[in-house]
């Protein structure tokens, strides 16, 4: 197993490289205290000639290592962590990276208040800011609009990236 990681955050006290990776997501949508985008994407490999195969099956079915990555407003990357099995899920390898671990054990590390944006697939215990699971009201609805748009920002850089 890879298990890779690259780190790269301002200092908890630069202020004002903190405030200019919130303002490229308050830009985009209006969100503010952001700091990154967070989401998984899966690399195809060929299977390990081990008994470890099936770990690397992914939900649809394909061999895969996964990566976990964040970037900030603009597309630029400030985490990469990756080399798991493609059965791992996006959360549950948040929870193993030191990002996550940072994050969750509130570390000193990063600016108060400050949250991540993710998909549905994250526990709402987790400092990651998801969509609303109410779609019945139109603030509802509304609020997972604005999250996607302002989230769509870690999709298209793995769009670049595939091509």
């Amino acid at each position: 197993m890879l298990q890779q990681g690259i780190y790269i955050f301002p200092e908890v006290n630069d202020n004002v490289e903190w405030e200019h990776i919130k303002e490229t997501f308050k830009r985009r949508q209006g969100l503010t205290n952001i700091i990154g985008a967070i989401d998984g994407t899966h690399i195809p490999i060929i299977p390990p000639p081990n008994d470890q195969w099936n770990s690397y099956v992914n939900r649809k079915g394909w061999h895969s290592i996964v990566f976990l990555c964040i970037v900030d407003g603009n597309g630029n990357f400030h985490n990469v962590y990756g080399g798991l099995p493609g059965l791992v899920h996006d959360s549950r390898m948040f929870c193993k990276s030191q990002i996550g671990k940072d994050l969750i054990n509130v570390i000193a590390r990063f600016p108060q208040d400050c949250l991540l944006t993710g998909d549905s697939g994250y526990s709402s215990k987790l400092p990651i800011l998801t969509p609303s699971r109410n779609q019945h009201d139109a603030e509802h609805i509304r609020f997972n609009h604005i999250h996607s748009l302002t989230r769509i920002v870690i999709e298209q850089k793995f769009g670049q990236l595939r091509n």
